[in-house]
């Protein structure tokens, strides 16, 4: 599966998780020009809703990561945990999950000082 397809997938997989509420809290996806976004039909198309749009894609400029600020800014804050050119093979599901666990967590100034999992508790929750 190329990871353009990979991408497609887990939207799929994430709109039938969560039905409705999906259209609701994923109105837009920012994605650079990565080759696992160039599938940006498959990324809107609806995987519920023959025919349907599930959301909106839109492209960063190449070279312009000032574009996608907070993604940058949380790249540079797993790099710290496992810096470029790490091995993957060698790093246990519990260590990504410790990481994955403290970023959900960790409160961020675009958030109002909430962690991403408390405003996506409270996004879900409104669109539930």
């Amino acid at each position: 599966m190329s990871s353009g397809s990979s991408v497609v997938a887990a939207l799929d997989r994430l709109e039938c998780i969560y039905g409705a509420v999906f259209y609701e809290i994923f109105k837009t996806i920012i994605v650079d020009n990565g080759s696992e976004f160039a599938d940006a039909d498959g990324i809107e198309r609806s995987a519920r809703h023959k025919d349907a749009k599930r959301t909106t894609v839109y492209y960063c400029h190449a070279y312009s990561s000032c574009e996608r600020g907070t993604n940058e800014n949380i790249n540079r804050i797993i790099w710290r945990q496992f810096p470029k050119g790490t091995d993957f093979d060698k790093v246990t599901a519990a260590e990504v999950k410790c990481v994955e666990t403290w970023l959900n967590d960790y409160p961020k100034e675009i958030l109002s000082f909430m962690s991403s999992a408390e405003a996506f508790k409270i996004a879900f929750d409104r669109a539930a």
